[in-house]
């Protein structure tokens, strides 16, 4: 099984964005060549970020897997975890974006902090050689999603939905994804009790298997 890489592919990513953007994802880019992602924090402190940090924030959240075979490219993903600092980076992003007054951005930062309290969600980019083998939100698709402890503990996903976002939207807030490629909203319970220890146990791992194989994400904890 292919393990997680570096979080991007940069030729394969279409970035349709503003010149500061694209400056951003040169730097994505060539960050990639570092090999395994930096680890992260995982916890849900509070912290603070301004509409600019945006972009490197999504990015250092963001990672990428790969599965090849003779037969081509059987899955593609590139995966961004919205823990709980991408949250707050977004409601940053959002509010400067949309002008919201305080009233309004107070409402988006509640929202975004009870997304986080009770579910593991993922923004996933997928692609493959063949459109019909990248069918992640069929009931009865060749693939298993789960998500992974430290421990090897999974659960199953609660939830995966084919999006249909705006492209405008997407240039702004996600634009990592290419003119072959497919969106998905993957959530899974966070739910207290239970075997799986989720972001308690220092590592996520997004874990993609299919019956020629498999790849998968991972995001790990900075050691304090």
């Amino acid at each position: 099984m292919k393990k997680h890489g570096a979080p991007c592919r940069g030729r394969a990513v279409s970035f349709r964005a503003s010149a500061s953007v694209g400056l951003a994802a040169l730097v994505f880019i060539a960050a990639c060549a570092s090999g395994r992602p930096a680890p992260v924090d995982l916890s849900d402190k509070v912290q603070s970020f301004k509409a600019s940090e945006y972009d490197g924030v999504r990015e250092e959240w963001t990672r990428h897997g790969k599965l090849v075979r003779d037969i081509g490219t059987v899955l593609e993903v590139w995966t961004l975890y919205k823990s709980s600092a991408f949250r707050q980076a977004y409601v940053e992003q959002y509010a400067s974006v949309y002008g919201l007054n305080r009233e309004d951005k107070a409402q988006l930062t509640a929202a975004q902090i009870e997304a986080a309290r009770t579910t593991y969600e993922f923004h996933v980019v997928a692609q493959s050689t063949e459109w019909k083998w990248n069918d992640l939100e069929q009931k009865d698709s060749v693939w298993k999603v789960s998500l992974v402890d430290a421990a090897g503990h999974d659960i199953a996903p609660s939830q995966i939905t084919f999006e249909k976002l705006p492209e405008l939207y997407l240039m702004k807030f996600f634009p990592v994804h290419t003119d072959f490629s497919r969106i998905y909203t993957i959530r899974f319970p966070r739910e207290p009790g239970g075997k799986f220890a989720g972001v308690e146990s220092g590592r996520l791992t997004l874990r993609f298997l299919g019956p020629i194989g498999g790849t998968e994400t991972v995001w790990e904890a900075a050691k304090r």
